[in-house]
């Protein structure tokens, strides 16, 4: 079954470096910053310093130090608990920060549980298991995005293993809402990735550009028929260029 953008249920992102223009004298002792890093909405700074003592080896080191430290920053994971390592305390077995956009009702047999016995990395995973629908209904597990950069691309990517699905059946895919409820982006991995029947762990990947009229996002691992998919490692990032 296809899934189009029908189903279902902040300014560009950079980082800016900031020369500092006048060093002075460094004596022994002295600290100095010597670049900051952080990006737009100083959500994050890092300042390094140098010593009046510093070796020339160290000054050779710092750009590729620089370079290491702005890929880090540029590719943070929208998604909160993307491996569903950490769970609601409550008893249950919830994965924070995960919801289930599912319809018991229209189904036979329908599961959407955290299973401890397999995983892609960690403990846990976020599995759906459904013997039958008895109308066409996409459940799946969604989470909802509201601090995002607007204006960009973002990558999606994650981990799928199956058992005895049917043909386009499973798919992780993302939604930019604008404020008026209007669905004005989309990005899905069953362009390229199909599955059907059992399959290992098989990583996926998609890309949705972020209108600035974007409000919400959500991202949902979805399950649209028979049998059994689990999801693992999950992440939206700002696409690197």
């Amino acid at each position: 079954m296809k899934i189009d953008k029908s189903d279902a249920a902040r300014d560009g992102y950079s980082v800016i470096l900031n020369e500092v223009k006048d060093l002075g004298r460094i004596d022994a002792t002295s600290e100095i910053p010597l670049r900051q890093l952080t990006d737009r909405n100083d959500n994050v700074t890092l300042t390094l310093y140098i010593k009046g003592a510093i070796s020339l080896t160290l000054l050779c080191l710092l750009p590729f130090i620089l370079i290491a430290c702005s890929r880090e920053i540029q590719t943070v994971n929208c998604l909160a608990n993307g491996g569903f390592e950490k769970l609601d305390g409550k008893g249950k077995g919830n994965p924070m920060c995960w919801f289930r956009a599912w319809r018991p009702d229209l189904a036979t047999n329908l599961t959407m549980e955290i299973d401890q016995t397999c995983a892609h990395s960690g403990t846990n995973s976020a599995r759906i298991s459904c013997a039958g629908l008895k109308e066409l209904v996409c459940n799946n597990w969604e989470q909802e995005i509201h601090d995002f950069p607007k204006g960009v691309r973002l990558h999606l990517t994650g981990w799928i293993k199956t058992q005895d699905v049917q043909k386009d059946d499973v798919v992780i895919c993302v939604q930019c809402w604008d404020q008026d409820d209007q669905l004005i982006g989309f990005g899905t991995t069953q362009k390229n990735y199909i599955f059907e029947g059992t399959k290992d762990w098989t990583q996926v990947h998609a890309d949705v550009f972020v209108p600035k009229d974007t409000k919400i996002i959500y991202v949902r691992l979805v399950l649209a028929g028979k049998g059994m998919a689990w999801f693992d490692d999950v992440s939206l990032s700002p696409e690197k260029k």
